[in-house]
């Protein structure tokens, strides 16, 4: 037959990704509840991580800069170097056989979710200045709740936060992507760590006062459930199963008809 090994039996669509799924979609629902009775909230937040007179101190911190530029070198620097593996593929031997439909997918994920819904579409729409601009904290523009539509950011304002959705975006697409594939000791490990960076570098754009928290909440949500949407769509079209990292899906080998006739007129 035609059927495509893979590295692991596992359902393109198993029960954790459903879960999944609906717990991003649920969370959206909850969240909007709670943000919509304390539309403040987000500023007694922020409120903890500002001083009069400094600001916010972590912003000048020059660790908190390294840790950022980490951060986002996990999220676009991969993508770059998975997109320049890709490009170059068809012309290094090494690479031919490459598991382009996974890249591929990955990629327009990626630039689908962190790049056109949150950077292109929420942003500009929302027009939420940044805590750090807000009156609250020393700026000159006035803060608006998370559901206020406003006129006082028209690029990369705050409602939601980009570098989250690139964070929980990759975090999704490695779950799905690449832990089912892995050792089962390996996996509940994975996903901490995995759920570990996000967080950390969500919560640094909080700290920094780069973002509010509903900023964060919001983005994290949207983009676990739209790379889980994304998935549950194409993978049947694209036929993804999770595989290790740029692993060559391998073909069975077909044996010809005639031989097996051969073999079972002799008996053998």
């Amino acid at each position: 037959s035609d059927a495509v090994a893979v590295a692991t039996s596992t359902s393109p669509w198993p029960a954790a990704h459903r879960y999944g799924l609906w717990a991003g979609f649920s969370g959206l629902i909850v969240a909007s509840i709670f943000f919509a009775l304390n539309p403040r909230f987000d500023l007694a937040v922020s409120r903890h991580f500002y001083s009069v007179g400094l600001g916010f101190p972590a912003s000048n911190n020059t660790i908190d800069h390294l840790a950022r530029d980490a951060f986002i070198t996990m999220t676009d620097g991969v993508m770059i170097s998975l997109l320049a593996i890709m490009a170059a593929s068809p012309f290094v031997k090494r690479l031919q056989n490459l598991n382009r439909r996974m890249i591929g997918f990955a990629l327009f994920t990626y630039l689908m979710v962190p790049g056109m819904v949150v950077s292109m579409i929420v942003k500009p729409l929302w027009g939420r200045a940044r805590p750090f601009s807000v009156t609250d904290f020393g700026g000159t523009l006035r803060y608006s709740a998370p559901f206020q539509l406003s006129n006082q950011c028209t690029h990369a304002c705050s409602f939601v936060s980009g570098e989250t959705s690139a964070l929980f975006t990759c975090a999704t697409l490695f779950a799905v992507l690449i832990i089912p594939a892995l050792h089962a000791r390996i996996r509940v490990p994975s996903m901490v760590l995995l759920a570990g960076l996000a967080l950390s570098g969500s919560a640094l754009r909080i700290i920094v006062g780069g973002h509010f928290l509903s900023d964060v909440v919001f983005s994290s949500l949207i983009s676990i459930a739209l790379t889980l949407l994304l998935y549950r769509l194409l993978s049947p079209v694209l036929e993804i199963a999770p595989v290790r990292p740029l692993a060559v899906p391998v073909r069975q080998p077909q044996v010809p008809d005639t031989y097996l006739a051969k073999i079972s007129s002799s008996g053998l």
